[in-house]
């Protein structure tokens, strides 16, 4: 019998990557810190970001919600869900006024719960 070798990962945690994006381009990202062993993770960190305003209308930021974990290969990151928030061109509903409310106030802090959009998974049998 032969058995093949595998990569065994280990569920490390969960964060939350936050990125600036100008058009389809990642301007800036930052994260938080990981949150383990725990199903129901709760994260009470801020982020601002400086946009001029004339480029206000081309960027929206997206939250992603991403699992980390490490095995014989090294360390894993795995996206789990994610919502963008931005202008009309990005985003539509909650998220979009949601920004609409952000630049209405850009010194003030604006939070807002968003349900995340599932992150399409890749198939190896397909």
């Amino acid at each position: 019998m032969v058995l093949s070798q595998r990569s065994i990962y280990v569920f490390q945690g969960m964060h939350v990557r936050v990125q600036l994006r100008h058009g389809q381009k990642t301007h800036k990202t930052k994260k938080t810190t990981a949150q383990r062993s725990t199903c129901e993770p709760i994260y009470n960190e801020s982020f601002s970001f400086t946009v001029p305003t004339k480029l206000i209308d081309t960027c929206s930021v997206v939250t992603t919600v991403m699992l980390s974990s490490t095995g014989r290969l090294g360390h894993h990151e795995e996206e789990y869900g994610s919502v963008t928030v931005g202008p009309f061109l990005y985003a539509r509903g909650e998220a979009l006024m949601h920004w609409q409310e952000m630049c209405a106030q850009p010194r003030n802090m604006v939070s807002r719960w968003h349900q995340l959009s599932n992150v399409p998974r890749s198939n190896p049998t397909d």
